[in-house]
């Protein structure tokens, strides 16, 4: 309970919300997007598009929405957003502390070290610091991964069909409710643990009995949770070409420098925003890159490594640990490129040192069984393994002191000079820190030859100090610093376009995609240029957004994009020669419809407003647009928001093809006459995806149904002390 206790304040009723920082995303879009999905779900609507974002974008295909997880759909059906996502994110955090726990102790550890194991992860850096930041995602998928990994060493120890709807749910679950680059990190882990264990299946189970129910619980997996991905590969396939991801610099992008690294020891030696001490140094997304796991557990991760008795699990967890802490440095590496060579995929996501939702469980697991040993006096036998310092001492050495060109990075000793001269009492503070851990271990170690209890307990209390000081201590709730849209500009008719540009008439595509008006616009129910998330994006916005760069005046103008504002709403300005969003275009100006917004010029803007005419919207909704058009003669009906795979169009009834204006914008051909002209959002990879889903949750109740009644599997019981020594043997 001490591990959660924390965090119990987001049980609490009343709208304090997770603190605004300059990176974070919960009030500036988790809040307002699912207090949007919260509406329509009452509605009785699948909230698949969102129009207030983007000009209009995907957003259950997204995946950052969770929208089939029912670890957040369900709370919502029952309370506002802010309180819901509150109470996901609290029971997600105890879900954390229960898997490692579970996970610790299905490998053999004894209670006492199961709980460091799970206090090691529930008070992580990397779960605290993705809290704090608002990445509900991330801290769902951190806290599943446990479980999926439990869900595997037992369907490999015994396989069978409830254990493989066991792997399959927690598999699917990943894909429903975790950031996409979680998912894809266990997926990683899962392969490698399967394929560790195969070496040396244990028993009569035969290695094709367990490969052939492992792959069998992936592709159910994979066909559960089709709802989700068979959308999000559309726009994947939509975007990626438009997008930066695919290349080493964006997959390296925000990756752990040699400082950080040290940080992991001495996580205060150059500042920490989230606790108020400035950073030194590069300190762009700071939550990103350190990753402070204590002092005790790293302590037990080598206390494991150098007894005499070393399981084969216990050194696959060490190698997938080195590999994560080599990969979260990025490119300053050659190891991560020839990574990116290899390993399918890897070069979609930045962030590297997202590997920690990964690299944290299995300290914890090897912190636990170091526990253990510790305190049954297991003997040393490093002797043996002579090769074991200097390799260590090789890592260290090649971490820490490889160059690093980032701009504004300080190595290690630079950070230790600038600690002593400008926070040296925080550089005090964390040596006397690393002094007394080292002082209570070693009384420990004497408490230890009595009962045992003392010593673990003083060993779990300097634990949950230590992670509670430097990592804990940070999480609090603030009031929400909200932004309203003048109620001057809510009475526009027809509704404005917003798009924060605080140095317009020059935009930085950053500026758009990191905006901070996405609150004031979906409650407001008024679209804007920008966004507030930084994943694949259709082709059509992503080009929209460069030519914003490019040229705002002309860009914003051609999007219906009526007025621009200062960070926060600061102030307003209207947008010269503001197209209308929804407009009829006839002679010259339709003819410009078909030129791609790349070759536009100001003079074409300018005949393109003498051109065209306002339609009118006679009904709209997020995912179906009606609009009037009286043409004198024909022309080009465009609606100024993102063309994008789906979207149907039927005219007077009937089904007629749609057009992409300037390359960005649903558009139709119209002849003269009154028409009534009706846009759908239909996507047939929901349809599919949906069916999909459907097929595979009925094998998965069926496997379930079929596994009882056979008693085909066994008991997931804890595992007896009588057979602690013996737990399922699975990495090599």
């Amino acid at each position: 309970m001490a591990c959660i206790a924390p965090f119990a304040t987001l049980w609490a009723p009343g709208d304090n919300v997770l603190p605004t920082y300059p990176w974070s995303d919960y009030t500036t879009f988790q809040l307002p997007v699912h207090e949007f999905i919260r509406d329509e779900i009452r509605a009785g609507s699948v909230p698949l598009w969102i129009p207030w974002l983007g000009n209009g974008t995907p957003l259950h295909a997204g995946q950052q929405a969770g929208i089939f997880y029912p670890g957040l759909s369900l709370p919502l059906l029952f309370a506002p957003a802010n309180t819901a996502l509150k109470f996901a994110l609290l029971v997600h955090i105890a879900l954390a502390f229960g898997g490692e726990y579970r996970l610790a102790r299905l490998l053999g550890a004894q209670r006492a070290g199961a709980t460091l194991g799970a206090a090691t992860l529930t008070q992580s850096g990397y779960l605290i610091n993705h809290l704090m930041a608002g990445h509900v995602g991330n801290v769902i998928g951190t806290s599943l991964i446990p479980w999926f990994l439990c869900a595997i060493i037992l369907l490999l120890d015994a396989p069978g069909p409830v254990r493989a709807a066991l792997v399959a749910a927690t598999g699917a679950a990943l894909v429903l409710g975790a950031h996409p680059q979680i998912a894809y990190y266990a997926a990683l882990l899962a392969v490698a643990w399967t394929l560790g264990s195969l070496t040396a299946p244990r028993g009569s189970v035969s290695r094709g009995r367990q490969l052939a129910w492992a792959t069998g619980a992936a592709l159910l997996a994979v066909v559960v949770s089709a709802v989700q991905w068979v959308p999000t590969l559309e726009l994947v396939r939509d975007g990626l070409g438009e997008s930066l991801r695919g290349d080493k610099g964006f997959a390296s992008m925000y990756a752990m420098t040699t400082l950080d690294w040290v940080r992991l020891i001495v996580p205060g030696i150059a500042g920490d925003p989230m606790s108020g001490k400035p950073v030194a140094g590069y300190a762009e997304f700071f939550h990103e890159r350190v990753m402070y796991i204590g002092a005790v557990a790293p302590f037990f991760v080598v206390y494991t490594l150098t007894r005499l008795r070393v399981d084969r699990w216990q050194w696959g967890a060490a190698a997938l640990i080195a590999i994560g802490l080599i990969m979260a440095l990025g490119d300053a590496t050659p190891w991560f490129r020839l990574a990116s060579q290899i390993v399918p995929g890897w070069q979609m996501f930045r962030c590297p040192c997202r590997v920690f939702a990964v690299v944290t469980p299995l300290v914890g697991l090897l912190a636990a069984r170091g526990l253990d040993a510790w305190l049954a006096h297991e003997p040393p036998g490093w002797r043996r393994r002579r090769w074991l310092l200097p390799a260590t001492l090789w890592l260290a050495a090649t971490l820490t002191l490889l160059p690093d060109t980032r701009a504004g990075q300080l190595t290690p000793l630079a950070a230790v000079a600038h600690a002593w001269s400008h926070a040296r009492s925080e550089l005090i503070e964390a040596l006397l820190f690393l002094v007394a851990t080292a002082a209570v271990l070693g009384a420990a170690a004497h408490l230890r030859r009595r009962p045992p209890t003392l010593g673990a307990l003083l060993v779990l209390a300097l634990a949950v100090a230590d992670l509670g000081y430097h990592n804990a201590a940070n999480f609090l709730l603030a009031d929400e610093p909200k932004v309203d849209l003048p109620a001057e500009l809510l009475r526009i008719d027809p509704p404005i376009r917003l798009a924060e540009a605080p140095n317009y008439p020059c935009v930085a595509m950053a500026e758009l995609i990191y905006s901070g008006m996405v609150r004031a616009a979906v409650d407001g129910r008024r679209s804007m240029a920008g966004t507030n998330e930084a994943g694949v994006f259709p082709a059509a916005l992503s080009r929209y957004l460069r030519a914003v760069e490019r040229d705002a005046p002309l860009a914003l103008a051609l999007g219906g994009c009526s007025h621009t504002c200062g960070r926060g709403g600061t102030w307003w300005s209207a947008v010269p020669g503001a197209l209308p969003r929804a407009r009829f275009a006839t002679g010259r100006a339709a003819e410009l419809c078909d030129v791609d917004v790349e070759r536009l010029t100001r003079d074409d803007l300018r005949a393109l407003g003498a051109g065209s005419r306002a339609a009118s919207i006679v009904a709209e909704g997020p995912r179906r647009v009606r609009v009037e058009v009286d043409a004198p003669i024909a022309g080009m009906l465009v609606l100024a928001d993102t063309a994008y795979p789906g979207w149907t169009c039927r005219v007077d009834g009937g089904a007629t093809p749609l057009a992409a204006a300037h390359g960005l914008f649903r558009a139709v051909r119209l002849t003269a006459g009154r028409h009534e002209v009706e846009v759908l959002y239909s996507p047939r990879s929901f349809v599919v995806g949906a069916a999909a889903s459907s097929v595979g949750v009925a094998v998965l109740a069926l496997l379930s149904v079929i596994g009882v009644r056979r008693g085909a599997s066994r008991s997931t019981r804890l595992p007896r002390a009588a057979d602690a020594a013996n737990p399922p043997e699975s990495i090599a």
